[in-house]
């Protein structure tokens, strides 16, 4: 998650209304969520490959989006929650997530940008020189390699260490009952 996260930090994370209660990595508590995260939340959850190990990740896409990631670039079509005729009018529209050179932090080797999603700016950092590893990307039936439709109930993130994160792009979705919770202070 760097820049976000660096070796070493620590971050407080609020579980109230996630419903997966957990100490010292057993469960404690199961129950139906209350709280559904948000775009750009950084969420600590529960790797599905294997449950016992926690990840921290920034949430891009919502339940029924469409994401496209395409030469390090997210294009995010968000689900409509209208009618049909005007969900038909923005079937096609794709919002790119902006991103701005942040030259002063960037190297020879490394670029630092600053992403604006919906109301939310956060840095990212991209390796000037790392190919995508396109030919492991999860593959959702019915999509094309590199896009993705988010199912009900279930999220797609990233990490903000673009070619250096295993995230959505590798292992899928996260289910919402996989969600810990919601990082709300990292020191």
């Amino acid at each position: 998650m760097k820049p976000t996260l660096a070796p070493g930090n620590h971050v407080l994370v609020s579980k109230y209304g996630f419903g997966n209660y957990r100490y010292l990595g057993f469960q404690l508590a199961k129950s139906t969520p209350s709280v559904t995260p948000a775009r750009g939340d950084i969420l600590v959850f529960q790797y599905p490959a294997n449950p016992k190990i926690d990840y921290v990740k920034r949430v891009i896409g919502l339940p029924g989006d469409r994401i496209i990631y395409r030469d390090k670039t997210i294009f995010v079509q968000k689900a409509c929650d209208v009618s049909r005729e005007a969900c038909a009018e923005l079937d096609s529209q794709y919002e790119r997530i902006d991103k701005n050179l942040l030259p002063e932090l960037s190297t020879e080797t490394q670029a630092v940008y600053q992403e604006s999603l919906d109301d939310i700016h956060y840095q990212v950092l991209l390796l000037r020189h790392q190919k995508e590893l396109v030919d492991r990307y999860y593959v959702q039936e019915n999509t094309l390699r590199g896009e993705w439709l988010v199912p009900a109930g279930q999220y797609f993130v990233l990490g903000d260490n673009r070619d250096n994160s295993l995230d959505s792009r590798y292992f899928g979705f996260i289910p919402q009952d996989l969600i810990i919770g919601k990082v709300i202070y990292i020191w």
